[in-house]
């Protein structure tokens, strides 16, 4: 009987499916596909959602079985949780947890549906149109006056591109990219597919009319801009599915995006980015630098302030900044190299690998390495289930505090440095190279307690593992 079940439901399935594809053939306005993107998220969100529910019926009729096994022994066998049960439990709870947790990624932290997202609509996006693209340019230019204090771009379903140029104006091209039957109805969309500026007290609002043009012209249309404006203009873009670039810019700047990279270079001033589902790439930044990324790698470099990096899911590569470094990533590696202020790490699942660093050093990470080599300032290291490593071709000046657990720890230094040390290992050994280190051991449980000392004047080292070594050589 659950065999005939079955094989009915997955006729019907089939039948259905067949048929919507037959009718789009006939009728090409019936867009099969389309309706699968405008209707697939509600199945899925009410699985993501109410999952747990299932758990509680089950329970329920568990429970009810229970109570009802002296009038009926089945029941009471009923009740018992089988091995099988036990497999079908584990597996839908992860598969729950998995569409839960993806659910909430894709719809920014919440449980609304793409039809509910500000700004986006089904009728943007051309995956299930195969009719031909055509591409067309318009170029327009606006006066901007002595000076041009402000410049705000809004774009979606496309690149934006700034460029400096030396004219007192806003030149602005724009590649228009629309799907027709033919050349001669892509250029009639085209043509109603403008340019939109608006002049304000201290600047320009920049964008397009995509918006107030038919479902059908909107579908698969993408607007590319590239704007030429004077070089002490503060840019603020808002872009979405697209990359944007700005390149020789003076002013404080700040990026939002989603769905592309993000490439600022040579800007004399400050800047923030924002951006999911892309990589970010700075170079050549006088001022502050603040990144905010989510699923793409951030590389930062040549920042004449300081710079703050918050990333999640992709790698981050810091070099040559002159101000302090704020830094927090969740897996992927972490790179910083020829800082000359001093780094802040809060990481997890990244391995984190810093090089001459002129300041102190912070660093807290989990289940990966930490290599810390020539640096001038202290140093403070939490680590859990990975191994630390410091180098440093100098003699040690500043304080050196290692709190781990689970790690293995190796220390190199100078043979002429002057240290205080205090180690201990749970359930692990100390071993050092230092020949001029006096050393005093004891045991509780157990637990190694090692302290000693290569001269006075010198900077305090305090290390605790467990569960692994500690090691401390010259270098």
């Amino acid at each position: 009987m659950k065999k005939s079940i079955g094989t009915i439901v997955w006729s019907a399935f089939l039948i259905l499916l067949g048929s919507l594809f037959l009718l789009g053939n006939f009728f090409p306005n019936l867009r099969p596909w389309r309706l699968l993107a405008t209707y697939w998220s509600t199945p899925w969100l009410l699985f993501a959602r109410f999952w747990p529910v299932i758990i509680i019926v089950w329970g329920t009729s568990k429970l009810v079985s229970t109570l009802r096994s002296h009038e009926d022994p089945a029941a009471g066998r009923r009740s018992m949780l089988s091995s099988g049960d036990v497999v079908l439990l584990v597996f839908l709870c992860i598969a729950g947890l998995t569409a839960s947790g993806l659910t909430k990624a894709f719809h920014g932290g919440s449980w609304r549906s793409h039809r509910e997202r500000p700004g986006f609509a089904i009728e943007d996006w051309g995956f299930s149109d195969s009719r031909p693209a055509f591409e067309f340019i318009e170029e327009v230019s606006e006066p901007a006056g002595a000076k041009l204090a402000r410049l705000e771009v809004t774009n979606r379903f496309g690149n934006v591109d700034l460029f400096v140029h030396d004219l007192p104006s806003i030149k602005v091209k724009l590649r228009k990219k629309v799907k027709a039957d033919d050349e001669s109805q892509g250029r009639q969309i085209a043509d109603r597919l403008k340019v939109v500026m608006e002049r304000d007290d201290d600047g320009f609002s920049l964008t397009t009319n995509r918006d107030s043009l038919l479902d059908e012209w909107r579908r698969g249309m993408e607007t590319h801009l590239s704007v030429w404006v004077p070089k002490a203009t503060a840019v603020t873009v808002s872009n979405e599915h697209g990359s944007v670039s700005i390149e020789g810019i003076s002013g404080q700047h700040a990026v939002t995006n989603a769905h592309g990279s993000v490439t600022i270079k040579n800007v004399d001033g400050g800047l923030r980015v924002e951006n999911q589902h892309g990589a970010v790439t700075v170079s050549g930044v006088t001022g502050d630098c603040e990144v905010e990324n989510k699923h793409g790698a951030v590389a930062v470099e040549s920042v004449g302030g300081q710079a703050t990096v918050e990333n999640a899911h992709g790698s981050v590569d810091l070099r040559k900044v002159k101000g302090p470094v704020e830094l927090s990533n969740w897996y992927g590696s972490v790179t910083c190299e020829g800082l000359d202020a001093g780094l802040n790490v809060d990481a997890k699942y990244s391995d984190i690998h810093a090089r001459n660093v002129g300041g102190d050093v912070q660093v807290s990470t989990a289940y990966r390495d930490i290599e810390l080599q020539d640096v001038l300032g202290s140093i403070n290291v939490r680590g859990q289930h990975g191994d630390i490593s410091i180098r440093n071709s100098r003699p040690q000046e500043k304080p050196i505090a290692v709190d781990a657990q689970y790690s293995g720890i190796e220390i190199h230094l100078p043979k002429e440095s002057r240290f205080e040390l205090d180690a201990s290992a749970k359930y692990g050994k100390f071993v050092s190279g230092f020949e001029s280190l006096k050393l005093e051991e004891s045991t509780e449980g157990k637990k190694l307690r090692v302290r000693g000392s290569t001269g006075g004047d010198g900077p305090s080292i305090t290390i605790s593992t467990t569960y692994r070594g500690i090691s401390l050589n010259p270098s």
